[in-house]
């Protein structure tokens, strides 16, 4: 990584010019490009994009009704709702009308340069309008000369690039790993097949989230991240599995199951899933092999319309294959090291951005000109 920092002190420059967007940025009506089929398909070439944290919502095989964007002539797609905002440098198509196509008003403006001067915009909307000619548009960002400009966009580039980068690592190390699961857990020879009722007891936790007193026992609940509760209900090994949707609005989904151990209280939205012999199976195998099958053995017996859900008796008849302990062992261990290798390269991945947003701010603060009294 370039030494920023040096950088900077040569970048910086005060009594800059502030000026608005729209003194720089046309915008395009996205009606011609909306998508007519959401008959998605990965197979399919062109992408249909939204300007939400989604990005890709999928790809279609339209012909007609693309919009023509390249790596020369890009255009940034800005929600016109939540002012969430993307680079897009391909061909594309929209899934909706909430969105604006941005373009550089003449080929004098730095295009990437303005992109980035966005993101240092700090606006949260506070209504369910339309933002972009009314509110957005009228923002006013740090205009240096353009040699600055372009020395800012090189450095902000590289930490982008470098994101990117670990982020298609990321990925394909979780790739590697779906690959090497599949095949561990559909080896079927050496195991015993049964259900979770038969080797494990199910209980529904007992701790209403939001009414729990913080202490100094875990409190699982619905996500990765543990809360506390002042008392404890369970103890000792076990997988907690999520009873309800992870997404809502009628969709089953969910997330992952969750493993823990020591004393600890669980969330009434939550069933916990104990081996009752850990010399026939181990829980941690369990909470392997239950986040693996989720979507197959979990997720498929949700039931409800706008409020999905799934009960524990349902859960109770999910199937398993049992290798033997010592084959549980292995299979904990290496994934252990998975574990440790997709947590180290996530982490890095959010060091990286927290350096991107910290120089981004620090090449952006610039001081607005001074006017002669």
């Amino acid at each position: 990584m370039i030494n920023v920092d040096k950088l900077l002190s040569q970048l910086y420059c005060s009594n800059i010019e502030f000026k608005r967007l729209e003194e720089y940025i046309d915008y395009e009506q996205p009606s011609k490009y909306i998508v007519k089929s959401t008959q998605y398909n990965d197979e399919y070439d062109i992408p249909v994009l939204t300007a939400g944290q989604t990005f890709v919502l999928g790809y279609t095989n339209e012909k007609e009704g693309i919009f023509k964007a390249t790596k020369e002539n890009p255009v940034i797609i800005f929600d016109d709702f939540t002012t969430s905002f993307h680079w897009v440098d391909f061909d594309f198509k929209v899934k909706s009308s909430a969105l604006k196509i941005l373009k550089p008003k003449n080929s004098d403006v730095n295009f990437r340069y303005i992109y980035y001067a966005m993101s240092f915009i700090k606006y949260t909307p506070k209504n369910h309008s339309r933002h972009w000619i009314s509110v957005y548009s009228k923002f006013c960002i740090p205009m240096p000369t353009s040699e600055v400009q372009e020395k800012i966009v090189d450095i902000l580039d590289k930490f982008e690039k470098q994101i990117k980068l670990t982020e298609k690592k990321l990925e394909i190390r979780r790739q590697q790993i779906e690959w090497v699961k599949f095949n561990y857990f559909n080896n079927k020879n050496n195991t015993i097949k049964t259900n979770l009722y038969e080797c494990c007891e199910l209980k529904k936790g007992k701790t209403p989230i939001q009414k729990a007193i913080p202490g100094e026992y875990p409190l699982v609940v619905t996500t990765k991240e543990r809360k506390s509760c002042n008392s404890f209900d369970f103890e000792g090994p076990a997988v907690c599995v999520p009873l309800v949707s992870s997404r809502g609005h009628g969709i089953a989904s969910l997330n992952q199951v969750f493993y823990q151990d020591g004393k600890y209280a669980v969330g009434n939205i939550l069933c916990v899933v104990k081996p009752k012999n850990y010399d026939i199976l181990d829980a941690r195998y369990l909470y392997y092999y239950l986040n693996f099958f989720k979507d197959t053995k979990i997720v498929s017996l949700m039931k409800g319309g706008a409020n999905v859900s799934l009960t524990v008796d349902a859960l109770k008849n999910v199937s398993i294959e049992i290798p033997s302990i010592d084959s549980q062992i292995k299979i904990i261990e290496k994934f252990r090291i998975c574990d440790i290798v997709i947590e180290q390269l996530s982490s890095k991945i959010d060091l990286l951005k927290k350096q991107y947003e910290y120089y981004r701010d620090k090449l952006l603060s610039f001081k607005e000109v001074e006017e002669n009294v």
